[in-house]
This record gives C-alpha cells, structure tokens and sequence, in this order.
C-alpha cells in the first residue's frame, strides 16, 4: 500500500461502541470532502477520484479505515489527502475557509463534529505526515463563515502590489477600476507565477465569497496571466493596415457608415 496516497479516519467509541451508522456517517462525510477538495484542485483529478477501503480494525475502541485512491496517479491523491487534512486542521484554529474547501465541503466537515454529540466520542483525520483532531470549534468556524455568504466564480483585473507568506500565502491586488484593495489568497505552487507578475497588471481568476456585508472581498485564486508591459504592446502606427481586406471591397468611409445606419 503506498502510505504518501493513503488517509485514515480514526472514531474512538465515547461508551463502549461506535454505532455502524455513525461510522458510515462519518466515511460519506470524508468522502465528500475528498471529492469536494479533488474538483476544486486547479488541474487536480476532480470528481473521478476513487477511494477503496483496504483496513478496518478495532483496536481499544478505535475504528481505523485507510482509504486509498484507484483511479488517479499517486502524487494527485497525496495532494488531495494533504488538502483535506491541512484544511480540516486550519478549521480547528481559524474562521476563514481553507484552500480548495467548498461550501459543501464545510457543510460535510460539520457533520463530523455533529457525531461527537452521539457516540462518538473523539474523531481524527490523518494524512501522511499531518492529523487533524475535530472538535467543536470546526462546527464553530464553519458557521461563521457560512453565515458571511456564498462562493461564486469572479475575474479581477488589476495591479499586484504585495505578497506576503506568513500564514497563508496571499498578494494583494489593486482594482484596475475603481482602485479597491482585493486579498487574494494562492496556493504555495503559485508562488513563482505571483513574484513575477509583481507590479503588474494581470487577470486574476478564482471564486470570491458573496455577502450582504460589504466587506472588502477575498478572493480564492485558481489562476493569474500578466498583461506585458504597456513599451512591449504595439503602437497604432504598427498595427494600422495589418489587415487591408478587412472591410472587403467595399472602402473604409462606407464600412463605417454601414455601421451607423445599421
């Protein structure tokens, strides 16, 4: 078994047992998340990713499954394995969505805490080399930030003027119109892409959290393309007459009449 492609959920039994329907509740729940993290990865292996149980065991009242991926190459699924991890970890501590975790994928990460008011009386997500502990906070933190709206797809163009690494890695971009401030939050594999476009103008793609507070937007970048320098673009001495049939045979002045009448 490859452990790097491998994720362990741990539910340790609050009175004896750990009841067969919230040991399933808990796998859907870890399922979803997987799939939810794996289609919201830029390039990642999306919602044909695959988990198969290959252990299960009881040991001191601990249920273990290892799951590990069957259709998808080894180093996607440790990416995605790290994502949820790391994501459920930075919900145990902050209020603010984790990278490539969805709307759905929080509602799910809830419904695990949900189980520690049953029978179950601690749950753990393990990775390859970080773990997760859920406790009530996540259920917490996933209500605030579900309470402040929902993601939608959003393009910015604009001018990168800082980035920081401390934390989470995040630059901040200067509204082309209007010349508000915009947080854009990236993935550590951006970071090469994001120093080189620093001062300049770029598109920016990602989804931004909507909310009836107007509160300065914070972006999840999927993808940013820098525009070249203004000296590097072609003047309109250069580009005048590049295309000498583009009006067919009829000449320039009642092309544009055409147009107007039209």
């Amino acid at each position: 078994m490859n452990q790097g492609a491998s994720i362990m959920l741990t539910l340790r039994e609050r009175a004896g047992y750990v009841d067969v329907e919230s040991f399933v509740t808990a796998t859907r729940a870890l399922t979803v998340i997987l799939r939810e993290v794996g289609s919201a990865i830029p390039g990642g292996p999306g919602e044909g990713l695959r988990w198969g149980v290959c252990a299960l065991r009881s040991d001191g009242g601990t249920l273990e499954a290892v799951a590990i991926p069957k259709d998808c190459a080894a180093a996607q699924a440790s990416h995605v394995i790290a994502a949820c991890v790391a994501g459920l970890k930075h919900l145990e501590h902050h209020a603010e969505p984790p990278e490539f975790f969805t709307d759905t994928a929080l509602v799910e990460a809830k419904a695990l805490v949900n189980l520690l008011e049953r029978d179950v009386g601690r749950i753990a997500v393990a990775g390859a080399n970080q773990r997760a502990v859920i406790t009530q906070h996540v259920a917490a933190h996933v209500d605030e930030i579900l309470a402040r709206g929902y993601t939608t797809p959003i393009s910015v163009e604009g001018q990168v003027e800082s980035i920081s690494l401390h934390d989470r890695p995040v630059f901040g971009l200067r509204e082309r119109l209007g010349g508000r401030r915009v947080e854009c939050h990236f993935p550590r594999k951006m970071l090469d892409d994001v120093r080189e476009a620093l001062g300049r103008r770029v598109l920016v793609t990602g989804n931004v959290r909507v909310s009836e507070v107007d509160d300065p937007p914070s972006i999840q970048v999927a993808a940013i393309r820098a525009f070249p320098p203004e000296e590097e673009l072609p003047s309109t001495d250069r580009i005048r007459g590049l295309d000498r049939d583009f009006t067919g045979p009829t000449d320039s002045a009642t092309h544009v009449r055409g147009l107007y009448d039209a």
